[in-house]
């Protein structure tokens, strides 16, 4: 997993990951570099949902 930041004050360019077959040392690199970016660009993945990310909620609450 390479994360490349893209802006000095937040966000980051992550690649040579699959969303999909993340373990836990991965998910947790990945989390780590959400806390420290707050904004992840992943440009060779499609979103998805799992039991470990929260769901996208868009009934406007």
């Amino acid at each position: 997993m390479d994360i490349e930041p893209i802006h000095p004050v937040f966000g980051a360019r992550v690649t040579g990951i699959r969303l999909k077959s993340l373990d836990g040392a991965a998910f947790e690199a990945l989390r780590t570099a959400f806390l420290d970016h707050s904004v992840l660009v992943l440009p060779d993945s499609r979103l998805m949902t799992n039991s470990r990310w929260p769901s996208v909620n868009d009934s406007g609450n």
